[in-house]
């Protein structure tokens, strides 16, 4: 996962914690712009999450080779040359 993408999902989540958090607290309340702030804090938090992982999959998909090999133990992408997993360290045959 890119370091960006990282971060906008951290950021996404924050916001939506934030909503959910603030929504619960304003439950009994009956000022509804409060309840509208926060149901918009989520629904913001929602589009940055879903926007970091429609680019992180657009990442991954385009630095995977097409004759590439996966790790058995934890299936990330090695060449024939390696003799070891570079991710977990698993010895290749």
């Amino acid at each position: 996962m890119a370091k960006e993408g990282k971060e906008s999902m951290v950021l996404g989540l924050i916001i939506i914690g934030l909503g959910i958090v603030g929504l619960v607290r304003s439950m009994n309340s009956d000022d509804t712009l409060f309840i509208t702030v926060r149901v918009m804090f989520i629904i913001i938090g929602a589009i940055i999450v879903y926007s970091a992982l429609k680019n992180i999959r657009k990442n991954s998909s385009e630095e995977v080779d097409a004759n590439a090999l996966f790790c058995p133990e934890c299936l990330s992408q090695y060449h024939e040359s390696d003799d070891f997993c570079k991710r977990c360290g698993k010895k290749f045959q």
